[in-house]
């Protein structure tokens, strides 16, 4: 017995036409959202392109940063260098780690399109907002995060002060120099603190040497 086949298999010539023309027109539209993120030319109204946090996915941010790079968008992961010791011996290694656990920086024109560029690529999540769009993050900022990830590992001597959650502390040297922040628990073995300073908005913690540092209470 011979069954009709359902029209819905035979293939629809202006139908597949019409689905080629949308989706050659979505990646148009994505192309020249791309373009703009790339772009960082001063606008008509002589605005300059800024430094925006962008949230990513928690351990992807070398990597995403990297990818931005290679379509031209200026990106930027600030990481410090870290002293740890070794599981087993004495030994000591020093590694690469991320400052701002699921964000990185992206210069962008400040206009609409390209944040929404920045936005097509897979692994973005937002840039962080303030009022009515994006907030960008001072120049002194970037500096400072900068100055932090060309900094060398300090090794000074451990002092007696006991460093508790909660208190508040004087960032002496170092790239955060002069900052004041609050201590997020009591130093580990290796004479280091970790600190939470606010650099742009919202704390970030870093991990400082006690004799970098000051109790101020």
């Amino acid at each position: 017995m011979m069954h009709e086949a359902p029209t819905s298999m035979f293939h629809d010539p202006e139908a597949a036409e019409r689905e080629f023309a949308r989706t050659k027109a979505e990646i148009d539209l994505v192309n020249w959202l791309r373009i703009q993120a790339r772009d960082r030319s001063v606008d008509a109204s002589g605005r300059q392109p800024r430094w925006y946090v962008v949230s990513v996915r928690s351990g992807m941010e070398v990597a995403m940063t990297i990818r931005l790079l290679r379509q031209r968008i200026m990106a930027f992961c600030p990481r410090e260098r870290v002293v740890e010791k070794l599981h087993r011996g004495n030994g000591k290694r020093i590694v690469r780690r991320v400052v701002c656990d699921g964000y990185i920086f992206v210069q962008l024109a400040p206009w609409e399109g390209s944040w929404a560029g920045l936005l097509t690529f897979d692994g973005i999540g937002k840039l962080l907002p303030a009022n009515d769009g994006p907030a960008p993050v001072s120049v002194e900022a970037i500096q400072i995060l900068q100055r932090l990830s060309r900094a060398q590992p300090h090794r000074g001597m451990a002092t007696m002060t006991l460093y508790l959650a909660g208190d508040e502390v004087r960032i002496k040297i170092g790239p955060f120099a002069d900052f004041v922040g609050i201590a997020q628990g009591s130093e580990d073995n290796r004479g280091r603190l970790k600190v939470d300073v606010s650099i742009f908005g919202r704390a970030v913690s870093c991990e400082v040497w006690l004799d970098q540092i000051q109790k101020l209470r």
